[in-house]
């Protein structure tokens, strides 16, 4: 948000971050992490999936984050930033590479050089629990310099997202 004064001239802006430092400091107690955070339609992937099913899920849930899971257990994430520094892999003399036996015929066998969930996404993502109060979660996002993090259930389950923006719309209720 731009902040102006009476002429129109622009003094600042107040970020998501500023407001998530404000819940932080001023909502202690008032609400849990399981209060605010997203449930539904969450953004995840398996280690596994290409970075094509990636930008897909971002794109189907217009989200700048995907959690990353491993029967059920958030393992890494993976931001828009990250997704910015992938590199195409270095020329190769070829993408074909050895011989497969098919009968009485060899064929060439194609190696395909896609980078994965697990290539790109930073392991062991910080984590909170749904009954923590949502204050303390606000804190860790400032301190940590993160937009969101996964929410577990006390065995270590994904049950949820919680973003700066929960911490928005939560102050926006005016509750």
């Amino acid at each position: 948000l731009p902040v102006v004064n009476q002429g129109g001239d622009l003094l600042g802006i107040i970020t998501k971050t500023d407001l998530t430092r404000y819940f932080a400091e001023t909502m202690r107690g008032r609400y849990t992490v399981g209060d605010l955070c997203q449930r539904e339609h969450l953004p995840i992937v398996n280690r596994h999936h290409t970075v094509y099913r990636v930008v897909d899920v971002m794109e189907e849930l217009n989200t700048d984050r995907v959690i990353v899971v491993d029967e059920g257990r958030p393992v890494g994430i993976i931001t828009e930033t990250d997704l910015s520094f992938i590199r195409p892999p270095k020329a190769s003399s070829s993408f074909m590479k050895g011989s497969k036996a098919e009968s009485e015929e060899f064929s060439s066998t194609r190696l395909y050089l896609i980078p994965v969930a697990e290539d790109i996404m930073t392991p062991d993502p910080f984590t909170v629990k749904l009954s923590e109060d949502a204050s303390s979660a606000a804190q860790a996002l400032i301190e940590n310099g993160i937009g969101g993090m996964p929410v577990v259930n006390d065995e270590g389950m994904l049950v949820g997202l919680i973003t700066k923006f929960d911490f928005v719309k939560a102050i926006a209720k005016g509750e």
